[in-house]
């Protein structure tokens, strides 16, 4: 895994030498989080990942814990630029972050036996921006691809979160989770990582290849 440094960046760093996640630092300047609202860091860490593989992007767990400060993000090998870390912040108290502050966990994951199947383009292919997926899918027949939507639904209504903090956490614009649970959009192989971290689901119940 290669990585690059913009000027004035920290090197992501373990805190032991087995861990599986590097801590990310931020480059940006002093600023506080604010009870339920939210701020973008710019961390300055380009990473070139290996084929067939992704990055997951976790909260610091004693940030969550001690201050309600959570984020996720996936990132995909195509993706080559500056990580931006957009902070939540969940507490009763505002959150003061400051420069070269720990604020995420860097975890790489191999997806080399995860499966695709071709598909047919769908009418809304590239629709609504990122999030959409236009090429292939897990969900190899169409009774499979039905199952998403209602599993998605139940999951995120069990959780009892909003779809609009569901797209947030996920990087998608605000409308599209619904459009997830109308059957009117696929889900990117990112996005349902999302969504299969933050339910703690795996990826082939989402995709209705298990029960």
């Amino acid at each position: 895994m290669k990585i690059v440094l913009d000027l004035l960046a920290f090197m992501p760093t373990r805190a032991h030498e087995y861990d599986a996640g590097l801590d990310l630092y931020s480059a940006s300047d002093d600023v506080y989080i604010y009870p339920g609202e939210s701020e973008l860091f710019d961390t300055g860490v380009h990473v070139q990942l290996p084929k067939n593989t992704v990055g997951f992007l976790k909260s610091k767990s004693g940030l969550n814990v001690k201050h309600g400060i959570t984020s996720e993000g996936v990132i995909d090998v195509g993706y080559t630029g500056s990580i931006i870390v957009k902070l939540y912040n969940h507490g009763s108290k505002p959150y003061k972050v400051c420069r070269g502050d720990k604020i995420l966990l860097y975890c790489p994951a191999s997806c080399r036996s995860w499966k695709w199947s071709p598909r047919s383009r769908r009418r809304n292919e590239g629709k609504m921006g990122s999030g959409v997926r236009g090429d292939r899918r897990l969900m190899q027949t169409e009774d499979k691809a039905s199952v998403f939507p209602e599993r998605l639904r139940k999951l995120r209504e069990r959780k009892r979160i909003k779809r609009y903090v569901l797209s947030e956490r996920c990087g998608l614009s605000r409308p599209m989770v619904g459009m997830y649970e109308r059957g009117e959009a696929e889900p990117t192989l990112s996005v349902l990582l999302c969504f299969s971290e933050i339910f703690d689901v795996s990826l082939d119940y989402l995709a209705g290849n298990e029960k």
